[in-house]
């Protein structure tokens, strides 16, 4: 086009930025801004709003900012769509307070807080939200728990005559569920089915989540039959919070019917379902139909994960069957077995908080950010011990040893298995593990050195032990001269 002599026009650059942005190449789109305004071709009011948008959505709220500012200094006047972009730009960044301050600005509302530097220029007229406008405000306040400004905002748009449409009535809805006030999301149920919108499966899942939060059983149950009678198929989301709720109120059978029904119902069943009802069976100790589930699961295409071996593992540790566990670990490290931090998160993604707290695996994951794989070796090695099947129980030691850093969960299995092979006259190999730990920085508790004693007592090495107490004492006597030179006078 250039090469033709034909110079680019607002339009033309407006299209080839606006398009640069919905693609996800922003630099490129801001050099064609930039070429623009050099070339002293004005941008307007679409320009700007396309860049702007596309930052906010890359969540460069600075620059979204900056481009705003510039303009307003340019004499270009937002529209409700730009100050839209920009209020659900914010919200999305978390940036709420700024958002509800964007928002009272382009109401005309004057003199507000901390604002003055970001509306150093104005553009001197007030703005009417649209629809749009109050469901990026409502969603965005609903996401950090700010419901009553929310259901202000309801009562605003009704005073205003702009009638709230389905998304906004769901983040509502669903605002008020996960803060726990029910009656208040049932409320604006009504409200919805009064505007004549159906109820959808985002509806439903958050009512049927608050439901489950609460305990109410039974009214989760009558809300999947409304959905099935409304035609409002339900996900495979809600199917298994279900499933897991009644797992959970030890209605194991039940669960179990459902499980076949959403089947039935052209809806499968996903890793996170096998594995809520695997756990439920556990908990009831029908380990063999957890191993049933587990074959299913793999015949029907759905691979089981780390989740899945380490709730199996786990229970069958507690019903004593060591080996069926050890069998279940070595088929999980051949071929369940995330490699890598980033692959462990998208293995958690669906599992409910509690449920993995419960595992010990958020709580290793933020502790070490590693592949929390030392809770489902705990599990097994602290129930050989309790087999006194010790030869089992170092081997994964020394197999975990080789791939984890030594941190504080790896030191509490170290000290059991000290314990543990002292008090079997083991003091050899007791005395390997006590040396292996100060070697990689860890600091023996007492308890760990009480242990030593006791297996040097019972294979009678009379002079180690003395030898050892006499070492405790030493340091002991070093420590409190320490503490007592270093206490003001």
């Amino acid at each position: 086009m250039k090469k033709g002599g034909l110079v680019p026009d607002v339009y033309t650059y407006t299209v080839l930025i606006d398009s640069f942005c919905k693609s996800g190449l922003i630099e490129q789109a801001r050099n064609w801004f930039d070429e623009m305004v050099r070339t002293g071709c004005t941008p307007n009011v679409v320009t700007y709003t396309a860049l702007i948008h596309a930052y906010l959505k890359a969540k460069k709220v600075s620059n979204a900012d900056e481009l705003f500012q510039m303009m307003l200094s340019q004499g270009c006047k937002p529209t409700i769509i730009t100050y839209t972009a920009l209020i659900d730009g914010h919200c999305k960044a978390g940036q709420i307070e700024k958002a509800c301050q964007i928002y009272a600005r382009m109401r005309g509302d004057v003199e507000i807080p901390n604002l003055d530097l970001y509306f150093s220029v104005d553009d001197g007229e007030a703005k009417e939200p649209n629809v749009y406008t109050y469901g990026a405000l409502v969603n965005g306040l609903c996401k950090v728990y700010k419901v009553k400004e929310a259901r202000d905002l309801l009562d605003a748009m009704s005073a205003a005559a702009c009638k709230p449409n389905q998304i906004l009535y769901d983040a509502l809805i669903d605002g008020f569920c996960k803060v726990g006030k029910l009656d208040e999301a049932q409320e604006v149920f009504a409200m919805m089915s009064k505007d004549g919108y159906s109820a959808n499966v985002y509806t439903y899942s958050s009512l049927i989540d608050r439901l489950f939060k609460d305990k109410r059983l039974d009214l989760a149950l009558k809300v999947l039959s409304k959905m099935l009678e409304n035609s409002c198929a339900p996900n495979v989301v809600i199917y298994t919070e279900i499933i897991d709720g009644l797992c959970k109120s030890g209605k194991t059978d039940e669960a179990y019917k459902l499980m076949l029904m959403m089947e039935e119902k052209g809806c499968f069943p996903n890793v996170v379902t096998y594995t809520a009802m695997i756990d439920g069976f556990g908990k009831e100790g029908k380990i063999d139909k957890c191993l049933k589930l587990l074959r299913e699961m793999g015949s029907k295409g759905c691979a089981p994960n780390f989740i899945t071996y380490s709730v199996l593992i786990k229970h069958c540790c507690v019903a004593g069957l060591l080996d069926e566990a050890c069998e279940l670990l070595d088929e999980m490290k051949q071929t369940y077995w995330p490699k890598h931090i980033s692959s462990y998160r998208k293995v958690i993604e669906g599992f409910n908080r509690e449920f993995l707290d419960s595992l010990g695996i958020l709580d290793e994951m933020n502790k070490t950010e590693s592949i929390p794989i030392v809770p489902v070796y705990r599990i097994l090695i602290d129930n050989l011990l309790k087999a006194e099947r010790l030869e089992v129980a170092l081997e994964l030691y020394k197999e975990i040893e080789s791939f984890s850093s030594f941190s504080a969960a790896i030191k509490s299995i170290n000290d059991a298995l000290i314990s543990s092979l002292s008090l079997a006259g083991k003091v050899n190999e007791a005395f390997e593990l006590y040396g292996d730990m100060i070697r990689k920085g860890g600091i023996p508790e007492l308890s760990t050195f009480v242990h030593l004693i006791k297996g040097l007592i019972k294979v009678n090495r009379w002079e180690e032990v003395l030898n050892i107490s006499y070492s405790i004492c030493h340091n002991h006597k070093i420590l409190v001269r320490a503490v007592e030179s270093s206490a003001p006078s």
